[in-house]
């Protein structure tokens, strides 16, 4: 299975409210990223998307009363607004609701290929405080 790099930012400047900033290892495939936060906190996390091959990052949320998905955005890798084609970058806005574990189980897919695995996966962990 051909693997994309992801890469996780916690982004302090694009989301207000967020006070931690951590950038773990460029390849993030198939792993599991855990990370703290406080009731109420706001954070994000960017994910390298084949959106022009049709992939999208399929998500679910194991406590929604813990911590939830505010919005999602997209914008091109090269930061080119005018670029077709290539790589993609979907942030994901979030807030951490109450203390609990909660976990964002995501895969990169195509909807409409059933029975073909992701070509990417991650596991997002947070620990609400």
């Amino acid at each position: 299975m051909k693997k994309y790099w992801i890469e996780l930012f916690l982004i302090a400047l694009l989301y207000p409210g967020c006070l931690k900033s951590t950038q773990p290892s460029q390849d993030q495939s198939g792993k599991t990223i855990n990370a703290t936060y406080h009731p109420n906190q706001k954070f994000a996390f960017e994910l390298n998307l084949n959106a022009d091959a049709g992939y999208q990052w399929y998500y679910v949320i194991s406590d929604s009363d813990v911590a939830k998905i505010d919005s999602v955005h997209f914008r091109p890798y090269s930061g080119r607004a005018d670029q077709i084609g290539g790589l993609t970058i979907e942030t994901f806005y979030c807030t951490a609701i109450r203390t609990g574990v909660c976990t964002f189980a995501l895969r990169e897919l195509r909807g409409w290929e059933i029975n073909i695995p992701p070509i990417d996966s991650m596991r997002y962990v947070l620990l609400v405080r």
